[in-house]
């Protein structure tokens, strides 16, 4: 399963306990910030956070992730005002009874 970039921010992250309908199938999943940090002032932030996303797929988490969400996990970047660099989130859909999990393992 492949990481892909999503090249339009939304307007806010999305709820992390707002839950969505797949209208492929009737499993409730809740969409879900899996990882989050920060990239320096780069001209090209998505090559930049390249290696952060692969070390992070290389953990027991990134591995767990990457195994138990529903589609495909994809990252967002946004500037990021305050440091003049940008903010790097993955984000996923999961079922309800592996959001528990990852939350209780990983609060």
């Amino acid at each position: 399963m492949a990481i892909r970039s999503s090249k339009r921010w939304p307007d806010q992250l999305p709820e992390k306990f707002a839950l969505h309908e797949n209208p492929r199938n009737t499993v409730r999943t809740r969409k879900v910030i899996l990882h989050s940090f920060p990239v320096g002032d780069v001209e090209d932030p998505f090559f930049y956070a390249s290696l952060p996303i692969q070390e992070w797929r290389a953990t027991e988490k990134g591995q767990w992730c990457m195994e138990h969400c529903e589609g495909e996990i994809y990252f967002c970047s946004s500037p990021n005002p305050e440091t003049f660099g940008y903010h790097v989130a993955l984000q996923g859909e999961m079922t309800e009874q592996n959001f528990t999990f990852f939350k209780l393992k990983w609060p």
